[in-house]
């Protein structure tokens, strides 16, 4: 219980449709940007978390420490999609080679330092998959760089989308930047 109002936080409400502050907030919010919230307008992966949070809660009231590891991987899984999420929006957005993207000017400070707090929290996992893509990342979106996406949106999100495997979530799982003017590649 405690683990899981880390990942929700306190302004949810009851029923996780007030607007809150933490992963569950975040994973709703970029659910609408990529298509991945379910019939109950709420991220799939808010879903799958609280299902597989459920049962590792109960396996560990079981005694079954020890398998409740298998339900502690899927959620990290799932609270990785939303950073993901994040990650693929404002580099999309930073790409200044992007004439749908903020940065046509060249001037994003604020979708590049988006994208780069998003890469910070989910580097780590991705440089454990692939170094090589970790240092894409890097060189795209740090905001120490001289600029942001040097090598264009589509690079790295080709890059990012080749670690899915490793990270345990998959291409529907993460979905497509969209708005209503249609899905951004």
């Amino acid at each position: 219980d405690e683990g899981w109002a880390f990942y929700a936080g306190s302004l949810t409400g009851e029923d996780g449709a007030s607007n809150g502050k933490l992963l569950w907030e975040l994973a709703n919010k970029r659910c609408a940007d990529f298509g991945t919230c379910g019939d109950d307008g709420k991220a799939t992966a808010n879903t799958k978390a609280l299902l597989y949070a459920n049962l590792g809660r109960d396996k560990i009231l079981a005694a079954e420490c020890d398998s409740a590891r298998d339900e502690l991987n899927i959620i990290v899984q799932q609270m990785t999609i939303p950073v993901v999420q994040g990650m693929l929006k404002y580099a999309f957005k930073a790409d200044s080679a992007n004439g749908e993207g903020s940065c046509s000017d060249g001037d994003c400070p604020k979708e590049w330092a988006e994208g780069w707090a998003f890469a910070a929290a989910v580097l780590p996992q991705i440089d454990a998959c692939d170094s090589t893509v970790a240092a894409t990342i890097v060189s795209n979106l740090d905001v120490a760089n001289s600029a942001p996406m040097t090598d264009g949106f589509a690079a790295l999100k080709t890059a990012v989308e080749s670690t899915y495997t490793c990270l345990g979530i998959s291409c529907g799982d993460v979905g497509a930047f969209q708005s209503t003017a249609g899905i951004y590649t």
